[in-house]
């Protein structure tokens, strides 16, 4: 975990702003624990692109 951060967008689960960035580029709400993925992954991996 790198600390707390803003989120770009409220979480979905709760609507809170602050949340944990984890190691993969996801982020974890500080408020519910929900945890939502690094949207620039998830974009490469739907055009095919290697994380490398």
């Amino acid at each position: 975990m790198t600390g707390i951060v803003d989120r770009d967008e409220p979480c979905r689960h709760c609507g809170a702003i602050a949340g944990r960035e984890l190691a993969d580029g996801a982020i974890e709400c500080v408020t519910c624990g929900s945890v939502a993925p690094d949207p620039f992954v998830v974009a490469k991996r739907s055009l095919g692109v290697s994380s490398r």
